[in-house]
């Protein structure tokens, strides 16, 4: 009897990588051309191909790379961040500040110390004091000197304070000093970077869960071919019989029942070779879907149900295979991750009760800009001429810079109990992580166990259903030969070829059951993609 041997799959390296691509972009051009077109594949190929278009491989590596980003912008609160604002305000109208106090007389009080330091400055040079001149004719020579500087007094203002143009430009950098919660998710082992390393045990297990459904499903599909092909194979002896009966009728050696007899379970095998084909059709159709190819798409498998030399599986007890599984299995790691993530995730909610500090620092770039800009400048040797001036828009009178660095210290000192309940929950989440842990193990072993008692029934079934074949075989063509010789009635060649029938199939479904065992069992104990056995199945061709 043939067994088992196993072939390793080839590393993820980079050819690996590239064999895909182009197995991927071969695929993809024979269905832009013809999607009738047959595609002619072996395990190894659809496995590759599953890697590259399975679906739910797609999206997993879609929502890892998603976890990734959202872990990789946590780092991001350890930086500083920098923030840019520009403004521009038009006042139309704006209210003096000044509005209902007594600081308006203080303003207009400006004109009498002009007059006042005037006086007194003809005093101080030795000028005739005793007929000092009054604030009516200093306010007078003043209006005189503006006229013949051809200056026009500015009218009075509701709020002198009024600009009609502001700027604001402003950057601000803020940086952490302290986050405990954060700080403590960022640094301690157990927190982002291990939930990075999960995110990659997720993924792993995914793609050896997606092997294994497209193991089995080709697996099946063979199994379905196959059984299809004994039906054929059953109905053409059928109707050489059939043939054979209606001869012998004609020729009266047989009753006409023996024919009606034979053209009943002729049809109902052709009944059951639809339905065989059916299923054949269907399993393809599940295996295409796994593989991500089109429906349409015509898929010859390159192989049969037919496996060579010894399992290495077969000698394994489930205390070993269980000690591997739960060294090797990417989902146990994960969940054994999860568990500590939970429990550090109990420490950050507890440090959140600690203070946070940031510390800042501000600088603007402002502007007040008058649609008038336009002044009047006094001689510094007579109060009484004047002359005018102007500034550009971007003059340093309007434009100022300012810079302004500090602390940001906040503490709560009672949330209404909700950081505590924060904290229980965290503390239920770490429970409930734990758990899971041990009903996965739990789940690993029964896994196990039933995989290993598959593959060794199925292995014993094989023995007898290969021995039960040749038999069904030897006993079918003696019986045929008594027929011919007729010794024996068409009862008895019917008899015999329905046992091959079912020997044959037996046979089949007990390889198809061996290899879904290994296959899941493989899967159980979580072998490294690049370690996993192929088993070789036999050529087509062969």
């Amino acid at each position: 009897m043939c067994k088992h041997a196993e072939t390793p799959l080839k590393p993820a390296n980079m050819r690996f990588a590239i064999a895909f691509i182009l197995l991927s972009a071969s695929v993809t051009n024979a269905q832009s051309q013809d999607a009738t077109t047959p595609l002619r594949i072996t395990l190894g190929e659809a496995i590759e191909i599953a890697l590259i278009n399975n679906y739910a491989l797609l999206a997993s590596r879609l929502a890892e790379e998603d976890s990734r980003l959202q872990i990789r912008a946590a780092f991001g609160t350890a930086f500083p961040t920098i923030e840019g604002a520009s403004s521009y305000t038009r006042n139309i109208k704006e209210a003096n500040p000044f509005a209902g106090s007594s600081a308006g007389d203080f303003f207009s009080g400006f004109a009498f110390i002009d007059w006042l330091g005037f006086n007194e400055t003809a005093r101080t040079d030795g000028l005739d004091v005793t007929n000092p001149i009054t604030f009516a004719e200093f306010a007078d020579r003043q209006r005189r000197g503006l006229d013949a500087a051809g200056i026009l007094p500015t009218e009075p203002s509701d709020n002198p304070f009024s600009v009609a143009n502001q700027y604001l430009n402003s950057i601000t950098i803020t940086q952490k000093i302290l986050d405990a919660p954060n700080w403590n998710r960022m640094l301690h082992p157990d927190g982002y970077r291990t939930a990075l390393e999960q995110i990659s045990k997720a993924a792993e297990r995914q793609e050896q869960i997606v092997i294994g459904q497209v193991r089995e499903a080709f697996y099946g599909a063979l199994l379905a071919t196959q059984e299809a092909h004994v039906a054929v194979q059953s109905v053409s002896r059928t109707q050489a019989s059939r043939n054979e009966t209606a001869q012998r009728v004609s020729n009266g050696i047989l009753p006409k029942i023996e024919r009606l007899s034979m053209d009943v379970e002729l049809a109902n095998q052709k009944s059951g070779l639809v339905q065989a084909q059916t299923r054949a059709s269907n399993s393809l159709d599940q295996l295409k879907y796994l593989l991500g190819l089109d429906l349409g798409q015509e898929l010859i498998l390159i192989g049969s149900l037919e496996i060579h030399g010894m399992s290495p599986y077969l000698s394994i007890s489930t205390t070993d295979a269980l000690a591997h599984a739960i060294l090797q299995r990417p989902d146990l790691e994960e969940a054994r991750m999860s568990h500590r993530l939970a429990l550090n995730e109990v420490r950050a909610n507890k440090m959140s009760r600690l203070p946070t500090l940031n510390a800042f620092a501000n600088f603007n770039y402002s502007g007040r800009v008058p649609d008038n800009r336009t002044f009047t400048v006094t001689s510094p040797t007579n109060p009484f001429s004047f002359s005018q001036g102007s500034n550009t828009y971007f003059s340093k009178a309007y434009w100022q810079s300012s810079v302004n660095v500090g602390l940001n210290l906040q503490w709560t000192l009672f949330d209404g109990l909700q950081r505590r309940r924060t904290v229980q929950r965290a503390e239920v989440a770490a429970r409930q992580a734990g758990i899971g842990l041990e009903q996965l193990t739990a789940a690993t072993k029964m896994e196990i166990e039933v995989a290993l008692r598959n593959l060794d029934a199925a292995y014993h079934q094989i023995d007898s259903q290969e021995a039960n074949v040749a038999n069904a075989e030897l006993n079918y063509e003696y019986t045929l030969a008594r027929s011919n010789e007729g010794v024996a009635n068409t009862l008895q060649v019917r008899a015999a070829s329905s046992q091959l029938d079912t020997s044959r199939l037996n046979y089949l479904r007990a390889v198809h059951g061996f290899l879904v065992a290994q296959s899941n069992l493989e899967v159980a104990l979580g072998i490294p993609i690049e370690k996993q056995t192929d088993i070789q199945l036999a050529s087509a061709n062969k």
